[in-house]
């Protein structure tokens, strides 16, 4: 595997910059992604240059989805995703991350690797990054961009790379970067979660376009009750996920890149954790050693 490329120990924590206070319109708009909503995924290939391209079947389903906030700190809200495939089934789903005026972020090289870089200030002021984690909490993608009104509706945008989504790399492998134009849209009925992806193929002698895809996630919010028991679930698994997200932040702020060798999406990385889950640590220290040990098992290489 392709080792990363290390530039030199950023001097500068992941995290947040609160010298400037946060709109309170902005943090209003965050948290209207919490809730329990009906979610309607939908995907579809639109266009491709490239001669004779099979293009795939569109993608839709269905779930009932619980967005919940784990942290919230001045600058920093944490939010949390459980899926509820029925009323005894859950699953831990993906993670997002809203810091207001960002000192760094993690981007997306492809074949595994992240490099972190800084964000001038110019940059962030005024802005909210969001960083999008796995649901075993290994970080996919992030962007830095404003929240702006269009017509009336709170809408956050920004395009990045990322890894294939779950959809895709467990039936293909004929592109190595999903390049996603993200739009965030609250609504007065919940939110859409709208996409313009670019499937970008990594070849030697020059990287290139495969297809272009339109996505639209429909969050619909219904009766809160649907998803009160997975609060109970979640409240079993809280601790031990605060630990994996406390070392992800500490190995965030003191690299300037890494890479994961394990399967696309990190299903045996997601298994030895729910494994560790499991498990009774007599403290915060131990679980977080633990934890430490399982990623690098799985071949997540810091720079320094």
């Amino acid at each position: 595997m392709r080792k990363p490329i290390f530039i030199g120990v950023l001097l500068l924590a992941f995290g947040t910059n609160v010298q400037a206070q946060a709109p309170a319109t902005d943090i209003q708009a965050i948290k209207q992604f919490c809730g329990c909503f009906e979610v309607d995924f939908r995907y579809r290939e639109t266009f491709s240059d490239q001669p004779d391209y099979p293009f795939r079947e569109p993608y839709h389903e269905t779930a009932l989805e619980w967005v919940f906030p784990v942290e919230e700190t001045p600058g920093k809200i944490v939010l949390q995703h459980v899926l509820i495939l029925n009323d005894t089934t859950y699953l831990k789903h993906w993670r997002q991350d809203w810091v207001w005026e960002p000192q760094s972020r993690f981007t997306y090289l492809g074949n595994q690797v992240w490099r972190v870089v800084p964000v001038a200030a110019s940059e962030a002021k005024g802005k909210w990054s969001q960083a999008v984690f796995e649901v075993n909490d290994t970080p996919r993608y992030s962007g830095v961009a404003a929240w702006v009104t269009i017509d009336g509706n709170p809408v956050w945008e920004n395009t990045s790379d990322a890894p294939l989504p779950r959809r895709e790399y467990s039936k293909r492998d004929d592109y190595q970067i999903m390049r996603r134009t993200n739009s965030n849209a609250i609504l007065p009925t919940g939110w859409v979660h709208d996409q313009d992806n670019k499937k970008v193929v990594l070849a030697e002698e020059a990287h290139y376009v495969l297809a272009e895809e339109k996505g639209r996630n429909t969050y619909t919010r219904t009766d809160e009750g649907r998803c009160t028991v997975a609060a109970d679930w979640w409240q079993q698994k809280a601790w031990f996920w605060t630990q994996v997200r406390t070392v992800w932040d500490a190995q965030l702020a003191s690299t300037d890149g890494f890479a994961l060798k394990d399967t696309p999406g990190g299903k045996a990385l997601r298994k030895d954790l729910n494994t560790l889950e499991k498990q009774t640590f007599k403290n915060e220290k131990a679980a977080q050693t633990a934890i430490r040990e399982t990623l690098q098992k799985y071949g997540v290489t810091f720079g320094r």
